[in-house]
């Protein structure tokens, strides 16, 4: 057996060396050579003599490469060659190195030979006096018998950086506001080229102030200045050198200290609830105070009107903290102009207290006129709400002098309530319909008042509308993904729901916003068929917290069925075929529709029996379309020898019958391809069709037996004359 083997593959080895110039490389392998290692191995030999013996330039290939792409000089570049028939390395083949310099003058020239794996390595040092740029590197392989292969590559070397020797911070440590002298050691290691040093000065309050050095002959140079209210800390100090070629020094980082502790507090301004108040009217003073100090300080800020001391209060700020702080000033008793004036205490050591005063404008404090009702306060518990709830409004109500009223009747929208203890009337409100509700006080009567200012206020009662929705099919196919969308917008003032005002919910699922479509999208898919209803379930809003939805779009449905294809008028010429051989073993032709639609192709149960004399050939199917599409559509349903065989049907009987709703109508214009074994027929309009033929006449069963026994008779009487013959010729022979 293996002699028979080892001899077949040697022809097949010879015939394959005889082939024409384009050589492919076969592996030749079969389960009874599993074991047989030594015959594999002489097979591999040979099909490798083949190989080399038929290898054209086309598949040879020569890769080359260094271990980078940039080098600074001193340092070792690896060029690597790989020489390769397809994916076979070549051994022993003789790669030629070129390197030039960036001028494109040749540097040297280097050989070295392939091993076993196709590689031939290079291996050389950069000198200090070589010129910085692009360098090529261009390979040649030479082995007898094959063509050469060339190759190129590139490599940069690389300006060498400068570098930042030392950094010298005098002073260290700074007590008083003078001149720090930061000088940095810069090397240039390149000719030719321009140094720039930059010096990043960090200070302790997080801000970063940036400085171009000058070169003073030695060393590059700053002089920076501390000033009275610098920050006390630690300052970072950071140089960074680059020259005119790109390449940048490793930056070089030192520090020094502001160890001055320094006392400043100020007032920065005053602002007034009011320039002129009626005698008795509270003002309010707003005094704004900073630390532009360096420690954290506590003082006093207090408030003057002229002379008078209105109120003090203590002040604990961090370093260039800042705060405002109210003052309240109660007038009753006071009467005239009044200066303000707002002073901060000042701090041991504080050198500048120039600040610490700060003097606003005059009040003026003017007599009460005729005493009248004013509204300063007017509340709804929300201001967009749900459809039908209930809201709480609210009307605060003081006389000219800032006294409560109580037991005063205010009016509002016509509609009299009475003020309690501290000057409040409050009641409830609800509205079933979207609008907007404005509550305005249309009159007073309190101790005789009846004079009044006075603010509305407003609700809006709104939900969240539904407008708009579809889906991407009404039907499709299963585990098909569709996309179901809506629509949605405040009813209100119909401003679009989108995601910034919250989310919407579809059968309990949150759907997502689509910014290209400027609509709200949620993905379905199904693995088993049937109709599913959609519809918004819930929202979340929150902008207003609106819950109340007025659906105004119907439930959607998307239809998951077993074969769904979508249709569009074909180009003329260009008829659509729909493959369904799989399912029904039918072939659907489209060679005109009136529109776009659906379409559906289902195996079903025969909706009645066969015609009289006719057998059903193949299952029936159903063919459902969206829509009412007219055109013309050939159906194409193909049968089997074996079947027709097995049914006895007489295949030029076929025919496509079409379900009438009642009964089986056969489409006289059926054509049947006994070549291909299909019948066709054009028809106008979809419903469900079978495929039918006609039996072969068959012999009945008793007479099929009849025929056998009289078979086996005759065979037996002729088989007892036959030996009665024979027996009487052996005796007459005796």
């Amino acid at each position: 057996m293996r002699e028979k083997l080892d001899a077949s593959l040697l022809i097949l080895l010879v015939l394959l060396s005889f082939s024409s110039a384009t050589q492919e490389v076969f592996a030749v392998t079969s389960p009874l050579h599993q074991n047989e290692g030594n015959l594999e191995s002489k097979c591999a030999s040979k099909l490798k003599c083949i190989m080399q013996t038929n290898m054209e330039t086309s598949s040879l290939s020569l890769l080359l490469s260094t271990d980078k792409d940039a080098y600074y000089r001193q340092e070792t570049v690896f060029a690597t060659s790989t020489f390769l028939y397809e994916q076979t390395p070549i051994q022993n083949a003789l790669v030629t190195l070129e390197v030039t310099f960036p001028n494109g003058t040749s540097w040297f020239v280097w050989t070295n030979n392939t091993d076993e794996t196709g590689f031939a390595t290079f291996r050389f040092l950069l000198p200090i006096a070589n010129p910085s740029g692009q360098y090529a590197i261009y390979a040649t392989t030479y082995k007898e018998g094959l063509e050469n292969v060339s190759a190129t590559t590139k490599f940069t070397i690389l300006n060498l950086p400068p570098e930042i020797h030392s950094v010298k911070i005098i002073p260290e440590v700074v007590e008083q506001p003078t001149t720090v002298s930061i000088k940095a050691n810069v090397t240039d290691f390149e000719e030719g080229t321009d140094i720039h040093v930059k010096c990043a000065v960090s200070i302790p309050n997080g801000t970063v102030q940036r400085f171009d050095m000058i070169f003073d002959g030695a060393f590059f140079s700053l002089n920076y200045q501390i000033q009275q209210r610098d920050p006390v800390g630690t300052y970072k100090v950071t140089v960074e050198a680059s020259d005119s070629e790109g390449a940048f020094a490793q930056p070089y980082v030192s520090s020094f200290e502001n160890a001055k502790a320094v006392h400043d507090v100020a007032v920065l301004g005053i602002s007034l609830s009011s320039n002129m108040v009626f005698q008795g009217e509270p003002v309010t003073i707003n005094v704004t105070v900073a630390n532009e100090g360096m420690v954290i300080e506590t003082f006093s800020v207090v408030v003057y009107v002229n002379t008078t001391a209105i109120e003090a209060k203590e002040v604990t700020l961090t370093i260039g903290a800042s705060t405002t702080r109210a003052f309240l000033w109660n007038t009753t008793g006071f009467l005239g102009n009044y200066m303000v004036v707002a002073c901060v205490s000042s701090l041991p050591g504080e050198i500048d207290l120039s600040d610490n005063t700060y003097v606003d404008g005059i009040v003026q404090v003017i007599p009460c006129a005729a005493p009248i009702v004013i509204i300063d306060q007017a509340l709804v518990s929300d201001y967009r709400v749900d459809v039908g709830s209930l809201q709480q409004v609210s009307f605060h109500a003081r006389r000219s002098n800032w006294s409560e009223i109580v037991g005063g009747t205010i009016y509002v929208n016509e509609t009299g309530y009475v003020t309690n203890q501290t000057g409040w009337i409050t009641f409830e409100h609800a509205s079933d319909i979207v609008g907007k509700t404005t509550w305005v006080v249309t009159g007073v009567l309190c101790n005789g008042i009846t004079e009044f200012e006075s603010n509305g206020v407003s609700c809006i009662w709104d939900r969240i509308e539904i407008f708009d929705g579809g889906v991407s099919h009404p039907m499709t196919n299963l585990t098909q993904t569709e996309t179901i969308w809506f629509k949605a917008q405040y009813e209100f003032d119909s401003m679009i729901f989108d995601e910034s005002e919250g989310l919407l919910f579809v059968n309990g699922s949150g759907m997502v916003w689509s910014e290209m479509n400027n609509r709200w999208e949620k993905a379905f898919n199904f693995a088993t068929v049937g109709n599913r209803m959609f519809m918004i379930s819930d929202i979340l809003d929150h902008a207003y917290d609106l819950t109340v939805i007025n659906n105004v779009v119907e439930p959607l449905s998307i239809s998951w069925v077993e074969m769904v294809f979508f249709v569009q008028p074909p180009a003329l010429g260009c008829p659509i075929l729909i493959n369904a051989t799989e399912m029904v073993n039918a072939l659907i032709i489209i060679e005109n529709i009136s529109m776009a639609c659906m379409l559906q192709i289902l195996p079903t149960t025969m909706p009645g029996p066969p015609p009289e004399g006719f057998k059903s050939c193949g299952k029936p199917f159903e063919i459902n379309t969206t829509g009412n599409p007219t055109g013309i559509f050939k159906i194409r349903i193909y049968y089997s020898e074996e079947e027709l065989t097995n049914l006895g049907i007489e295949e030029d009987t076929l025919k496509i019958y079409v379900w009438k709703g009642d009964e089986w109508v056969q489409l006289a214009k059926s054509n049947v391809n006994s070549t291909e074994n299909y019948v066709e027929v054009v028809v106008n309009h979809f419903s469900i069709f079978n495929l039918m033929g006609v039996p072969s006449p068959r012999l009945e069963p008793r007479l099929l037996w009849l025929i056998l026994i009289i078979v086996v008779v005759s065979v037996f009487a002729i088989s007892i004359v036959l030996f009665l013959r024979k027996k009487r010729a052996n005796l007459q022979s005796l």
